[in-house]
This record gives structure tokens, sequence and C-alpha cells, in this order.
């Protein structure tokens, strides 16, 4: 788990980006919480890349935290849409799922983009992407 640790892209964000991991954290809690109850092992890392890992003896769980102060729904285009740099929402969380089956089969990884506004469609609170 370490060597596939290791190569996971380094990124750090900007100004804005510090501003919303308020929300971050509340989601992290609440995932926390929610995985305490069940009894298993775990550490909670709040990350620049991730925004959230959840590490497990033998799975690793990666978590994408975005927010929208506008209110308007997240679309798949927007997640899709590489940044100044060329990355997209999407693009970051496909790599780490990548990465993940490339190294280690045994590591089961879960990787997923939690949203504070619905995907455009839904009526749900906190939206969950899952990449497969």
């Amino acid at each position: 788990m370490e060597n596939l640790y290791q190569k996971l892209p380094f990124d750090l964000s900007g100004s804005r980006s510090k501003n919303r991991f308020r929300n971050e954290i509340l989601w992290g809690l609440e995932k926390i919480f929610e995985v305490y109850k069940t009894g298993r092992d775990f550490r909670m890392v709040f990350d620049y890349v991730c925004d959230l890992e959840l590490h497990m003896d033998s799975a690793f769980e990666f978590y994408q935290i975005k927010t929208c102060s506008g209110g308007t729904p997240y679309t798949i285009t927007k997640i899709a849409k590489p940044d100044k740099v060329g990355k997209s929402i999407y693009g970051k969380v496909y790599l780490l799922k990548n990465i993940a089956n490339e190294e280690e089969s045994a590591v089961k990884t879960k990787v997923a983009i939690v949203v504070n506004t619905p995907l455009k469609g839904m009526n749900k609170r906190f939206t969950i992407l899952l990449v497969n």
C-alpha cells in the first residue's frame, strides 16, 4: 500500500480551496462517524489533492469534495471540463483509480466526487459519483 500511496500526484491549491476546506472538514467528520460505527480500523487524511482519503487495512477511498456557492447544479460537462492546467475534476479521480488499479490489484480502491449541489436532474444535498 505504501508504494501505491507514494505514486499519487502531489498538488497544492490556492486560497479559494483553502476557504472551502470547511465543507471538506464537515463532510469528513460525518464520514469519520459513519465508518467509526462499523468498528473497522481506519485513518482519515484531509489532503489537498484528494480532499479526503480513507485508509483501511486493504482499501483506499478517495473523495473529491466540491462546493458551488451559487447553488447552480453540477453537470457532467462541468465535472469533465479541464481547468487552467488541463485537469478536470473527473480526470483527477480517474487518475487515482487508474494508478491504484495498475499498482496493487489486491488493494480495493474507491474514488468519488461529492458536491454540495445536486447533479443536474437529481434532488439530493450531496451527490456521490463513483468512478469504477
